[in-house]
Formats: structure tokens, C-alpha cells, sequence
């Protein structure tokens, strides 16, 4: 059966900016939750200056912008790790593999969902809601819930993603394969590489770009 690209290139660097964004966001915007809110949770750490309130707001920004693009990505070229027309049927069979992968698009999902609910709410945000402690707001309240449903549905999102093999977590094995490839240890290569003729210099270096960029060509085989 032939093999898929695990994940394009476009693919992994929008979902790692985006990742990356996300965790940012989480942790500045409860930093400023535990300094003005502190309804539900409350640490006890300093409070948040007007620095880390405008970097929260500078983080959104690039958020909405990286956003935007993966959920245009996701729906169309990453359509198939979203909720498809059979997933709610096939969410029953949670004791089977299709079980598990029916969960993980529903989470995807939801991580769109929740990202949409953020970027909503955000701009509908007033800049002084917490200042006047109008911690009723409506913007304020759906930017809280879809924050904490950002924060639950990416710990889903990374256990899934582990329990039903959509992670390159298989890096030991894809090395090993990678290094079995190489024509001779690289060490040597580099110790003899006066001696070496040209030919055998260019094939240790493609070897070893090969070795290297394994991480581009991790494939899993797509559910059908």
C-alpha cells in the first residue's frame, strides 16, 4: 500500500507557530486572569503590568493572522483530521482504533471552534473590562470560556494525538533507519576525508542530509 507524507511542511509549521502562539497566549492571559479575575483559580504570583497585558494583546494579534490561515488549511488540504459524516457513529467504537481517531477529529475540531470563539471575543474585548471589574461582560466571559476550552481540548489534543500514533514520536526508529542507510559511520567519513574521492564525499554528504531531515518525511498510513 503506498505511504502519505505524515504532515506537508506548510502543514507543521503553521500548527507549530500556531502551537507555540497558543501556549503564549494561555500563559500571559492567565497571568492577567490571576491578577484581576481570580474567580475560579488564583496562584499566588505578581500581579501583571501593563507590559504583559499589551504583549497578550500583541500575541493575539499574530494568533488571529497564523489562525486564520490554518483553519483555511484545515479546511481543505487537512479536512480529513476533521469531523467527518460518519465520526459521531464511529465515536461508539471507542474500543477500536477508528474510535480513537473519530475523538481526535472531534478535539480537532473544537480546537477550530475554540480558536474562532478567541478571535470573536477578543476583538469584541473592551482594553479596560478588567480595570472598571466588569467581570460580566459578555466578550470577557466567552474570551475566558473559549481560553478554557482551549487549554482542556490541547491537553486532548497532544493524548490523542500519542494514543493514536499522530505524533512523530517514532523518532528512534526513523533515526535508526536513517543511519542504517549511511554508507559508512560518520566520524570515520570525516576522519579520511583528505583520501576520500569526490564521489564518495557527495554520497556520505547526501547521506547525511538525508539522516537529518528524516523529520520531513515521517509517514503514517492514512485511515481509510
Amino acid at each position: 500500500m503506498a505511504r502519505q507524507p505524515y504532515q506537508t511542511l506548510i502543514f507543521r509549521c503553521l500548527h507549530a507557530s500556531q502551537g507555540l502562539l497558543a501556549a503564549a497566549g494561555m500563559i500571559t492571559g492567565y497571568w492577567i486572569y490571576n491578577t484581576w479575575d481570580q474567580r475560579f483559580s488564583h496562584i499566588p504570583f505578581p500581579r501583571a503590568t501593563e507590559a504583559i497585558v499589551e504583549l497578550h494583546e500583541e500575541i493575539g494579534g499574530l494568533f488571529v493572522s497564523l489562525c486564520i490561515l490554518f483553519i483555511g488549511y484545515s479546511l481543505f488540504a487537512g479536512r480529513r483530521r476533521l469531523v467527518q459524516a460518519k465520526s459521531l457513529q464511529q465515536l461508539g467504537k471507542i474500543s477500536h482504533p477508528i474510535g480513537w481517531y473519530s475523538l481526535h477529529r472531534f478535539v480537532n475540531t473544537g480546537l477550530l471552534v475554540m480558536g474562532l470563539l478567541i478571535i470573536v471575543s477578543g476583538d469584541a474585548l473592551s482594553d479596560d473590562v478588567l480595570e472598571q471589574g466588569a467581570l460580566t461582560d459578555l466578550a470577557y466571559t466567552l474570551h475566558l470560556v473559549a481560553w478554557a476550552g482551549m487549554v482542556l481540548l490541547t491537553v486532548a489534543h497532544v493524548g490523542l494525538s500519542l494514543k493514536v500514533g499522530d505524533m512523530p514520536f517514532s523518532v528512534c526508529g526513523e533515526y535508526a533507519g536513517a543511519y542504517q542507510r549511511l554508507p559508512q559511520p560518520l566520524a570515520p567519513a570525516l576522519f579520511h576525508l583528505g583520501t576520500s574521492s569526490l564521489e564518495q564525499i557527495s554520497t556520505q554528504v547526501l547521506s547525511l542530509a538525508e539522516f537529518l531531515s528524516f523529520g520531513c518525511h515521517l509517514e503514517i498510513v492514512n485511515l481509510r
